[in-house]
């Protein structure tokens, strides 16, 4: 209470009777009383207990109904009174709030606002679903062959990407006798580009497995096999790498494996035939490399004939 207080036996010849008492600003003591209801809902008095019905008066007097410009208590909607939709007075839970979606935003139509699912690129290729909406994404893949209609689009690619070296993604790894998985010590591709192992003596074998995401974020895969002190190139062009799994050494002690980018790009989107590619300029001048297409975006790459450095421009330019 942040006052002194103190229990008093009353002398009224009863061992079990007390009395707690509060000091005042005069210094005395006076007993410590109970608060009326009046005295709850005034809440100035300092010197008395609040008890539940009290508590409950003060409440109830002093919180009132919530409003949209008073703020107060409130009662929770039914599912049934999100879903009517008119009752200004209660407040929406998010179930009550699902309910209420569910039931008024229907499928949407020719005729009729609504929700939609998003079409895949092979349903926006397909040219029948009538239901599914397209994104700029696979209206660039999409098309109409069976009407002769296939519209393409030019779209720019340029990057300035760095030197793709052995050690790019992960400083040498020492194997082991046993086969380990690396997820820390990571660097990642400065572009979405091929990934690369490395032996550092001949005779070295066995299979690293490179695993993270591709251009879309989805899920990539590559198992690229050790050609001892070689360097050893993937075909899967990586946006992040999140694990590095490795093999069992070759000779006892001594085996590490390295793991870089090579100097192979993906592309940002599915290219359908390497011709599409119209432009392809390094630092401004006509690049000697080449386009090797696929129906997964991970393996739509550009090998570059130039030197990367970071600083010049790799600008392609093509159909989808």
């Amino acid at each position: 209470m942040g006052k002194d207080t103190r229990v008093r036996h009353v002398g009224s010849g009863r061992a079990d009777q007390y009395v707690v008492e509060v000091v005042q600003g005069d210094g005395t003591y006076a007993p410590l009383e109970l608060a009326s209801a009046t005295e709850a809902v005034t809440g100035t008095d300092a010197n008395k207990l609040l008890t539940p019905a009290g508590l409950s008066a003060a409440a109830t007097t002093l919180v009132g109904q919530a409003s949209t410009t008073v703020a107060g208590k409130v009662e929770l909607a039914t599912s049934a009174e999100a879903q009517n939709g008119v009752d200004t007075e209660r407040a929406v839970t998010p179930k009550a709030l699902a309910d209420a979606v569910t039931t008024h935003v229907s499928a949407a139509s020719e005729t009729v606002a609504g929700k939609v699912e998003i079409a895949t690129d092979a349903e926006a290729k397909a040219g029948s679903d009538s239901s599914r909406a397209l994104t700029p994404r696979n209206l660039l893949q999409g098309g109409h062959p069976s009407m002769g209609i296939v519209p393409m689009f030019a779209q720019q690619y340029k990057i300035h990407p760095a030197l793709g070296t052995a050690t790019a993604v992960h400083a040498a790894v020492p194997l082991t006798s046993e086969a380990q998985s690396v997820t820390s010590g990571i660097t990642q591709p400065d572009y979405p580009r091929v990934v690369t192992i490395k032996g550092n003596a001949s005779g070295i074998v066995g299979n690293v497995v490179v695993k993270g995401t591709d251009v879309d974020g989805e899920p990539l895969t590559d198992t690229i096999a050790l050609n001892g002190d070689a360097q050893a190139t993937g075909v899967k062009a990586f946006a992040t790498v999140t694990q590095i799994d490795l093999p069992v050494e070759t000779h006892e002690g001594t085996d590490t494996v390295s793991i870089g980018v090579g100097d192979g790009f993906g592309m940002p989107l599915v290219i359908e035939n390497a011709a599409y590619l119209l432009v392809h300029l390094f630092d401004g001048s006509s690049d000697a490399g080449s386009l090797t297409v696929n129906a997964a975006v991970s393996q739509n790459i550009y090998a570059i004939g130039g030197t990367p450095d970071g600083a010049k421009f790799l600008e392609l330019v093509y159909l989808v």
